[in-house]
């Protein structure tokens, strides 16, 4: 079966015509893509885990990977309850993973490297702790909130539709 799907601008005027050959309800280039991030994400988890520990020393290698599993698990579970009403895509799983576990990474050097610094400051481990978490913690929020923002902007004024079908 062949779809046809047009690429319009925010007014609605077409852009242009993709025609798409699907096969059991699935583009066929997807299933590969989907196979290929999996094992891509096979290989990213011990090398973010060897790369945590070179760059942060010691248990605090393992804050970027307890936080990135933790907020891709809470995502997993939000995406579910949405999907049981709305249909998505099979590629917001992987991009679920990448974000979560990137997003992690940096925020956790944000939060170790101001830590570290408070403490070869002379402050004792509690005031090092709250000091960090005034400070880089409302960066790491605004952060947040941008790459949350930036999700709901329409890229560059394009969306498809699908403008008919045929078999």
């Amino acid at each position: 079966m062949n779809r046809r799907l047009r690429c319009v601008d925010l007014k609605g005027h077409a852009l242009f015509d993709v025609e798409v050959d699907i096969v059991a309800g699935r583009i066929p280039v997807a299933d590969q893509a989907l196979a290929d991030l999996g094992f891509a994400e096979l290989l990213a988890f011990p090398l973010l885990l060897l790369l945590a520990l070179l760059i942060f020393r010691g248990l605090a290698a393992l804050l970027p990977l307890a936080v990135g599993s933790m907020s891709v698990m809470v995502t997993f579970v939000v995406l579910r309850l949405i999907n049981m009403s709305f249909p998505l895509s099979s590629f917001a799983l992987n991009l679920v993973i990448g974000l979560g576990l990137g997003l992690a990474v940096d925020y956790s050097l944000f939060f170790v490297a101001r830590f570290r610094e408070q403490l070869a400051l002379g402050l004792e481990v509690g005031l090092a702790m709250k000091a960090t978490v005034v400070t880089t913690g409302r960066t790491v929020i605004f952060s947040a909130l941008t790459v949350a923002a930036a999700d709901h902007v329409p890229l560059s004024g394009v969306t498809w539709t699908a403008a008919s079908s045929t078999q």
